[in-house]
């Protein structure tokens, strides 16, 4: 639009001075389009949402906005063009506005829905052979279970990164992990770590969603170097401490 076409007339048998005052037009740009196929609005919960929309107008951006007042863009891109954000926890909209890096002016915000995928609960994820205590001087193994015989993954963090493969050494603790039955095998446990902190994640096959961040199996690892034996204690646990 280039030109505004304004048309009045004065109201009949009045006898006053009739007047239309104009102070200001705003030219805005047109709203965003969303383009359906180059997006990924179903997410697992946890994860970032990737959007697309276009706008016809040349050269323009398109912002990204929490709710339909906000002034703080999550994101931005050329039209055209994707912008990742997130990550999304719960479903909810998001508004997509088109407009120009430095002009305060924008279209009027189009909604977007991101539906989320809940992630599988931590509570079908078990370590059957976890014991109380174990000797900082021997290797520990656990058994990784999964209630619903879905896929297990092993963890050194609850924000799902930080995945253990085989021989991850962090401050000269080495996890390894046996791919054939997901056993995690933890050698050179030191008491300055203890307790040793681990967490277990699970895939849901139907969903294809993992467990979301902060939603892992916690699984606390206790040490001890040497127990005294005490005489409540017919035959007292003890720890093995060789000669040097």
């Amino acid at each position: 639009v280039d030109k505004i076409t304004f048309e009045y007339s004065a109201v009949l048998g009045l006898n006053v001075a009739q007047s239309v005052d104009i102070y200001e037009f705003i030219k805005r740009p047109a709203s965003p389009i969303l383009d359906v196929n180059a997006s990924n609005l179903t997410i697992c919960q946890g994860t970032a949402a990737t959007v697309q929309a276009t706008t016809s107008i040349p050269n323009a951006t398109i912002y990204y906005y929490e709710s339909a007042t906000s002034t703080t863009p999550l994101a931005s891109a050329p039209s055209g063009q994707s912008a990742t954000f997130g990550a999304f926890f719960n479903t909810t909209l998001i508004y997509a506005a088109s407009g120009f890096p430095g002009c305060s002016y924008q279209s009027r915000r189009l909604p977007i829905e991101v539906t989320v995928i809940e992630g599988p609960s931590n509570t079908e994820l078990s370590v059957p052979n976890l014991l109380p205590i174990y000797c900082a001087s021997e290797e520990i193994i656990l058994q990784a279970q999964s209630a619903s015989g879905n896929i297990t993954r092993w963890h050194l963090t609850n924000t799902f990164n930080n995945i253990i493969y085989t021989d991850t050494t962090v401050n000269g603790i080495t996890y390894t992990v046996n791919p054939a039955n997901q056993e995690l095998i933890i050698t050179g446990a030191q008491m300055s770590s203890n307790p040793i902190q681990v967490y277990l994640s699970t895939f849901n096959i139907s969903t294809g969603c993992w467990s979301a961040p902060g939603g892992l199996l916690p699984v606390e690892i206790n040490l001890q170097d040497e127990n005294a034996p005490t005489l409540a204690s017919t035959f007292p646990s003890t720890c093995l401490i060789e000669a040097s």
